[in-house]
């Protein structure tokens, strides 16, 4: 699955909610795993499209063994 920007998201999103194009079509035109973009669709049509605005955490290093000696403990 090659990555796609947040338009393209969008774009494809609204294929499938406003053109009803099924998943599985969406699937093959885009060449991205089934399950996957079924996660994203649901995702957006939950939560709206300002869901994809959130950028993915990067933990250090540092956070992740107190975290995990915190969980052992």
């Amino acid at each position: 699955m090659s990555k796609f920007n947040k338009e393209q998201k969008i774009e494809i999103y609204r294929k499938w909610k406003d053109e009803k194009i099924s998943i599985c079509q969406l699937s093959k035109a885009y060449k991205m795993n089934l399950a996957n973009l079924d996660y994203m669709l649901r995702l957006i049509d939950m939560h709206g499209t300002n869901i994809l605005n959130t950028r993915k955490r990067v933990y250090s290093k540092k956070f992740k063994e107190q975290t995990i000696e915190q969980a052992i403990f």
